[in-house]
């Protein structure tokens, strides 16, 4: 069993095709307007594409003649925000689904109180929505949404309302009732790939452009995108016979600067590319270096960070990992000007997939 989804919407720039196997959760990604909440909403059957089908364990959701009504269609939506009736307490919140189905009122609670112990959030049971925090308010809306027993589960940035001290306790909450439920949660956050999802797909102007596992991304990117989520250095350009070509645009590297690197695969001179190389590959120099095969860009300290016992020198878009002695003896503070310097052989070449 599985659910597939093809689906184009002109106003949008909208044209996907993927699949979601029976148990897998799956993570949209990708850049603020790339068409993630969207897909959703299509799915859910909030908007309506051009055209297209989505169908769910054999039941056609939309296409070929059919529209099924969101209410009709198995499919539970949760938003980051809990959206939960004012007027309902916590454990008639969670009821609603449940009874909306026809079950009745005893089994309905039953249920309910199942799913707020799953979240819980048991205790929370006889509070109002205006008397909840909105890590407790989150937690009730993620057993709602669960309580209706969906065939499959919408997340929708579910943890970016919250904050930092909240988001980590539903995160795991959402690791373990998610573990073995088909879902797809749109998300920003790295972490909530890594935790959450069997697979990512990177969505870039409506369209796939890449997938896989989230180690597999993080380990192989194929884009400026996941090369930022997984922490390295980004450059932009086209591909050269050595490297690449700077496109312009990142301070201390102009356009046509060379940056040699290795192509992970064939690339035409020309072809869009990125270079990508990891914060802890770079040297730093208060003086430009000489007489070493390596790549040395000019740049302007915007901050240090300490980050697991060393600290990071953040320089524009880009990133070194000193120690606090190189720090000190370097002198580095903001605003100095310094040199990152990275070999040839730390720095990789991929193709930069696009609309």
């Amino acid at each position: 069993m599985s659910f597939t989804v093809r689906a184009a919407l002109a106003e949008r720039q909208l044209d996907v095709r993927f699949k979601v196997n029976d148990g897998e959760t799956v993570a949209l990604m990708g850049a603020n307007g790339a068409g993630k909440s969207s897909v959703l909403a299509i799915i859910a059957g909030l908007v309506r594409p051009d055209h297209g089908e989505a169908v769910l364990d054999g039941r056609v959701l939309f296409g070929t003649g059919t529209v099924l009504p969101p209410h009709r269609r198995s499919v539970a939506l949760l938003s980051q925000d809990a959206l939960l009736f004012p007027r309902l307490s916590a454990l008639e919140n969670v009821a609603f689904g449940p009874r909306s189905q026809g079950i009745p009122k005893r089994a309905a609670r039953k249920r309910a109180l199942d799913w707020l112990a799953e979240a819980e959030a048991t205790h929370l049971g006889a509070r109002r929505p205006a008397e909840l925090s909105g890590g407790q308010a989150q937690r009730v809306a993620i057993a709602r949404a669960l309580a209706a027993e969906p065939d499959l589960l919408l997340l929708d940035e579910p943890l970016a309302a919250l904050d930092a001290t909240v988001a980590p306790v539903i995160r795991r909450m959402l690791r373990r009732v998610l573990a073995g439920r088909r879902a797809i949660i749109v998300t920003h956050d790295i972490l909530d790939a890594l935790l959450l999802a069997d697979r990512v797909l990177v969505l870039e102007h409506g369209r796939v452009v890449e997938q896989g596992t989230p180690k597999q991304l993080i380990a192989h990117p194929r884009s400026a995108f996941t090369a930022e989520l997984a922490g390295l250095n980004v450059i932009g350009g086209t591909a050269a016979a050595e490297g690449l070509l700077a496109g312009g645009g990142q301070p201390g590297i102009p356009a046509g600067s060379p940056v040699a690197g290795t192509a992970v695969q064939p690339l035409e001179p020309g072809e869009s590319a990125v270079a990508a190389f990891r914060p802890a590959a770079v040297s730093v120099f208060a003086e430009r270096p000489h007489g070493s095969p390596r790549n040395v860009l000019a740049v302007t300290v915007d901050d240090l960070e300490p980050a697991a016992g060393h600290l990071k020198v953040r320089a524009g878009q880009l990133a070194a990992e000193v120690t606090a002695a190189a720090a000190a003896e370097l002198d580095i503070y903001p605003g100095r000007s310094m040199y990152f310097a990275v070999k040839a052989a730390e720095v990789s070449i991929y193709p930069a997939k696009s609309a």
